[in-house]
Formats: C-alpha cells, sequence, structure tokens
C-alpha cells in the first residue's frame, strides 16, 4: 500500500527538520494530522477551520472539484466537532472572518507559543 510507503519518509523528514530547527517552535502542515496518527508527534495541534458550506465551496473554486467529490474528500476528514475537540488551538477562517481578525488571532497564537518555548 502507497501510505505505507509514503508515511515513514514523511515522518522521517518531518522529525529530521524538527531536530535541525534552530527556531522557538515549529509548525508542521500536515493534512489529516489526527487521521495519519502524526497527532501523537506533536505537542499542539492547532486546528484553521471554517463551516462545511464554506470548506466546499473553498475545495470547488481551489481545485475545481464537483459538489460530490469535494463531499467524498472531506468524509474522509474526521469529523469537525472531533477535530475542535483535539485541537489545544482553533483559527476561525471562515466567511466572514476578515484578513485583519485572522492577522490578530495568528499574532496572538504566535506570542503564546514564544511563552510556551520560554523565548
Amino acid at each position: 500500500d502507497l501510505e505505507h510507503i509514503i508515511h515513514p519518509k514523511v515522518s522521517e523528514a518531518i522529525n529530521k527538520e524538527v531536530r535541525e530547527s534552530y527556531d522557538p517552535y515549529v509548525i508542521i502542515m500536515v493534512p489529516l494530522l489526527i487521521e495519519t496518527g502524526y497527532n501523537k508527534f506533536v505537542n499542539r495541534i492547532l486546528v484553521v477551520d471554517c463551516a462545511l458550506d464554506t470548506q466546499i465551496k473553498r475545495l470547488i473554486n481551489r481545485d475545481q472539484e464537483t459538489h460530490e467529490s469535494a463531499k467524498k474528500i472531506i468524509g474522509h476528514q474526521i469529523e469537525q466537532k472531533n477535530r475542535i475537540k483535539m485541537a489545544h488551538d482553533v483559527i476561525d477562517n471562515d466567511m466572514n472572518t476578515t484578513i485583519e481578525d485572522l492577522e490578530n488571532r495568528v499574532r496572538k497564537l504566535h506570542q503564546f507559543y514564544l511563552e510556551l518555548s520560554g523565548k
């Protein structure tokens, strides 16, 4: 199975990057973080979240997916309420969220992560 070949190599690459980093903290962007089990390798989980209808619209626009294929893709993900429950931090990125709102939330999280790292 392709997953069994790819995941160990991805894990190895991520671990190498983290070990060699001199930054106060590292953010790893992993699609399906919880579903693939990568969540056990991180200290905190940050979820960027939006409503299901927004997620479908964005998939259709970004990837030219059909409505049905977008729903199928989303169907492979952990349910939103469970994803939020497992998150330590959440950024709301719904249609009514402004760029300023996002920037403020990211700045606050950055400061918080620096404090957590002792920097």
